[in-house]
């Protein structure tokens, strides 16, 4: 049996058709592993960018406490000086 104009075109569209559907799953399972790249790399950035900030708080902490220090320290002399000043104030 020869086949009909009509049976080499629908083979054909069929043919088309399978790699079209083969091209379509590739390009499925491409996409599915990009995202989930791009997920992983995000997720590498995420737990950086938390431990930066950790590190960041954790310098401010130290900072803050160094400046309290200072502004202690400063308060300090500021009364020795107040003292000295009202003292020769006094003997005057």
């Amino acid at each position: 049996m020869s086949k009909t104009k009509g049976d080499v075109v629908k083979e054909n569209i069929t043919k088309a058709a399978e790699k079209l559907g083969n091209v379509a799953a590739k390009l499925t399972d491409e996409t599915v592993v990009k995202t989930h790249e791009a997920k992983r790399a995000l997720d590498d950035q995420i737990v950086a960018l938390k431990a930066k900030r950790e590190s960041l708080a954790d310098n401010a902490d130290d900072a803050r406490k160094t400046l309290d220090e200072k502004i202690a320290q400063l308060k300090e002399k500021a009364k020795e000086l107040s003292k000295i000043a009202n003292d020769k104030i006094q003997k005057m």
